[in-house]
């Protein structure tokens, strides 16, 4: 089976369009952008569009140009004292010099709709989004007692998917650059999760056929988008989702869903940085 992204990413955004039109006034999102990278353009006008739909209001703030960290950090602090800003996203790529990990740091963890910080209210999209599928798809009880492989150790995917299939009760593997003899762990898994950024490092050999296959990587070969998985050899054995059109809804989905929850907290406490 091919586990397709759109779906289940139409079901949440028909779930925060429901959400938001019981909300006193809309969720505001805004996303800080670097407008020399043409190609977050596109992730950001899904996101704009996708808010829209829901009536969300997002906006995006281009940086200029020879824009500094200090440019950024205070533009971010009057985003996270503004009372109408609802959520604040700093679109990657920043401009060359500026310190990604200072600026991300900045914004307050209750307008963190990314999930990146270590304390926020959200563990980051994408892997959220993950747990989404895989619930839509094989229910919520699925994960538990399943073994599972993540391959990929970064802060945004690998870690935190790890511990979100751990809160389901899977046994999970991390596996990485330096883990020796990586199919030895995913010909055991009942489901893998690729974030390793090599395109078709999953082959049909080193997985059992039956398990449930999520694909998390983006690579271009020959100006195709392929992922990290060999797809043509694994759909027909696995139940695995496709890239384009797989993990790639769901980020974006699973941001805009949680936008109204975001408004929620903000209206019951008072922000602090």
């Amino acid at each position: 089976m091919i586990l397709y992204g759109k779906p289940v990413a139409d079901a949440l955004l028909k779930s925060a369009k429901k959400a938001v039109a019981s909300l006193e006034s809309a969720p505001k999102l805004v996303i800080v952008t670097n407008p020399n990278d043409n190609a977050s353009a596109v992730y950001v006008k899904n996101k704009l569009n996708a808010c829209a739909a829901c009536g969300i209001d997002a906006s995006a703030i281009p940086m200029p140009d020879k824009s500094t960290t200090n440019d950024y950090l205070r533009l971010i602090d009057r985003l996270n004292k503004a009372k109408d800003v609802t959520g604040i996203i700093v679109q990657l790529p920043l401009i060359d010099g500026v310190n990604e990990e200072i600026v991300a740091k900045s914004i307050s963890k209750q307008k963190d709709v990314d999930g990146f910080l270590k304390d926020s209210f959200f563990p980051p999209c994408t892997p959220a989004g993950i747990i989404h599928m895989l619930d839509y798809y094989k229910g919520k009880n699925f994960l538990n007692g399943k073994n599972a492989v993540v391959i990929g150790r970064s802060e945004i995917v690998g870690k935190p998917m790890a511990n979100l299939l751990l809160s389901r009760d899977a046994t999970v593997t991390i596996c990485h650059s330096k883990t020796q003899d990586i199919s030895a762990f995913t010909k055991q898994a009942d489901v893998v999760v690729c974030a390793v950024g090599k395109a078709k490092f999953l082959t049909h050999e080193m997985v059992k056929p039956g398990a449930t296959i999520i694909d998390v990587g983006i690579n271009r070969i020959d100006g195709k988008l392929v992922g990290d998985c060999d797809f043509e050899n694994l759909k027909d054995i696995c139940d695995i989702t496709p890239v384009p059109g797989g993990v790639g809804p769901m980020t974006v989905a699973t941001l805009v869903h949680r936008l109204p929850a975001l408004y929620n907290k903000q209206k019951d406490k008072h922000l602090e940085k």
